[in-house]
């Protein structure tokens, strides 16, 4: 049976709208997805939080279309937010300090039993961010992580940095996201 994977809304939204530098990590889930070599878990509060694709050049009526024909694919399990859920959530903000969208996530990702949750939410400023929390909250602990890159093959898996360049993948997650909230 394939592994159970959480997307945060973040990652629906880089795939949807074609995020550079994002857009191949998501594509290749997404391909997994279709190959069903993984399940997609969500909340349904997902589809409060995806509501527009700010950098795909769609009008807000293609955008719609899009985002609600797309959550319609059967590789997608829409799990609802009810009482057990919601305790579990708001348990996990008071103990983390999470906010309460993040605890949802994070709730209802350990309630479907997800292998790893994968979301591009690094901590920054006063927000803990879920990349923080990765291994700390569950039992066992959910791993929370940037979706991975496609492999290039074992020859290139374990490629050296090129010269000058030792951005770790948070900071240039952390990077992108303050230069999209700007």
């Amino acid at each position: 049976m394939p592994d159970r994977t959480y997307w945060d809304s973040c990652v629906f939204i880089d795939l949807l709208q074609q995020t550079p530098d994002r857009i191949e990590a998501c594509e290749e889930l997404h391909r997994r997805a279709v190959a069903n070599e993984i399940i997609v878990v969500t909340s349904v509060f997902t589809l409060v939080e995806v509501c527009h694709l700010p950098k795909s050049g769609l009008s807000p009526r293609e955008q719609r279309e899009k985002i609600v024909t797309f959550f319609e694919n059967p590789y997608i399990v829409v799990r609802q937010l009810d009482r057990i859920i919601a305790l579990r959530a708001s348990e996990i903000t008071q103990d983390h300090g999470l906010t309460n969208a993040d605890a949802i996530h994070v709730a209802t990702a350990l309630e479907m039993k997800a292998a790893v949750m994968y979301t591009y939410d690094a901590p920054k400023k006063k927000r803990r961010g879920l990349l923080g929390q990765n291994g700390k909250i569950g039992n066992p602990p959910l791993r929370i992580e940037i979706p991975p890159k496609p492999s290039l093959g074992p020859l290139y898996d374990k490629r050296p940095e090129a010269e000058g360049e030792s951005t770790s993948e948070t900071e240039k997650t952390e990077k992108q996201e303050d230069e999209t909230a700007e």
